[in-house]
């Protein structure tokens, strides 16, 4: 809400930041209280502060999303750790199986 304000008073002009499928990029809260249907309490500042009407549960969150508030470095790693180096079983190419 303040950096908001801060781009008004630098007549920054807003515009919609969603994806084409209405989808966000930046978000209030973690990524699990966006994506968990019914974890943004009903009587929340963010419904009186939302602009446009959010989609939740899966379909909350852009593929390209930039931001999320209240992520501590841990949970960095960890994130950092699930996108970029964990891998399903069989999906990946280098995948070695264990010959028994």
């Amino acid at each position: 809400m303040c950096v908001g304000r801060c781009m008004e008073n630098l007549q920054v002009v807003p515009v919609d930041t969603r994806d084409s499928l209405g989808r966000g990029r930046f978000f209030p809260f973690s990524p699990e209280t966006h994506l968990i249907p019914d974890a943004i309490k009903q009587d929340s500042w963010y419904w009186d502060m939302i602009y446009y009407p959010p989609n939740m549960g899966f379909e909350c969150c852009s593929d390209t999303a930039i931001s999320f508030h209240g992520i501590g470095h841990q949970k960095m790693y960890v994130m950092n750790y699930l996108i970029y180096h964990l891998r399903p079983y069989g999906i990946s190419p280098h995948a070695v199986m264990n010959k028994t």
